[in-house]
């Protein structure tokens, strides 16, 4: 997993981690590769998933099931495409 400064200071920080774990709404961050790299304490009680079975994998590897992974590969990055195109 490439390392990303962000993730990083609220990894390092236990004020900014208490911070974020108390916000009320769930909150993830996924690398450009899809990958889980930080999700916070509502995340684990609204999905039901710690987030030790979450930070690290693909967001397709916990959500989708495995005979749907290559489909949903490309129909993710299109949506994704899509949602950060200029408008």
């Amino acid at each position: 997993m490439k390392s990303n400064a962000f993730i990083d200071s609220i990894r390092d920080s236990s004020a900014v981690r208490l911070l974020v774990d108390a916000y009320p709404s769930y909150l993830s961050y996924v690398d450009r590769d899809y990958r889980y790299c930080f999700v916070n304490h509502a995340h684990e009680i609204v999905f039901g998933v710690a987030r030790e079975a979450i930070v690290g994998k693909l967001v397709e590897d916990v959500w989708v099931p495995r005979r749907l992974r290559r489909s949903n590969r490309t129909s993710t990055a299109q949506s994704l495409a899509r949602a950060s195109a200029p408008r």
